[in-house]
């Protein structure tokens, strides 16, 4: 399955963007969100991924993730880093997908296409003013 039908899928399950004011909001729909669970004093203290929305599209969240770590030079860097710092490889996965959600809430929030220099772009504009 090729990526435009993985974005299609992803799209299609989030709708209107405009009806999730926040990230945290927006991944919890998409169950890119820990599951919390408590009782009394106790609190897991490494919960488990939130098993809510659709499965399918979070399997394509997951495997567009190992993609990014594999093949996307700012991803694969950080899960290089990750990896040295002693993070497990799935952990650091989640994570990963975690900052493709966010870099996609933006873009469908603010209109804007990706711009994988966008860092880069905004310290010289800064830099400019």
């Amino acid at each position: 399955m090729g990526r435009a039908p993985s974005l299609a899928a992803i799209m299609s399950e989030i709708g209107d963007v405009y009806r999730f004011p926040t990230l945290k909001k927006f991944l919890s729909h998409l169950g890119w969100c820990p599951q919390s669970f408590q009782t009394g004093n106790y609190r897991m203290e490494h919960p488990r991924m939130s098993h809510a929305g659709n499965k399918y599209v979070r399997r394509l969240i997951w495997m567009l993730s190992i993609s990014a770590a594999h093949y996307v030079p700012r991803y694969r860097e950080y899960f290089q880093l990750r990896v040295s710092e002693g993070k497990a490889k799935m952990h650091i996965l989640v994570a990963v997908g975690r900052k493709l959600l966010s870099v996609l809430y933006a873009m469908l929030k603010t209109g804007t296409a990706y711009d994988p220099d966008w860092e880069e772009n905004r310290r010289l504009a800064l830099a400019r003013h």
